[in-house]
């Protein structure tokens, strides 16, 4: 395995212990997902709708509709009724 390989499988392990912390209820853990697809909403965004200001409003929409949906979810798959996905 090469040096690089190795690298991805340390990041992908690190990120996925951190979606399980925030599945599980740990907040620092939701908020640190948050912050790390922050800018590529954002970026698409503006990509989207051509403006900053818009972009930042849409972002803030997206991110708080996101961990409400996901704090559903993790509350419906804990219980045993479902799955957990980044919607």
């Amino acid at each position: 395995m090469t040096e690089e390989r190795e690298i991805e499988n340390r990041e992908d392990s690190a990120e996925a212990a951190l979606v399980r912390r925030a599945t599980a209820g740990d907040r620092p853990a939701l908020e640190a997902v948050i912050r790390a697809v922050q800018a590529d909403v954002y970026n698409l965004a503006v990509r989207m709708l051509w403006s900053p200001d818009d972009a930042a409003d849409a972002t803030q929409d997206v991110l708080i509709k996101g961990s409400r949906i996901w704090r559903r979810s993790a509350v419906r798959a804990l219980c045993g009724h479902g799955s957990i996905a980044w919607p």
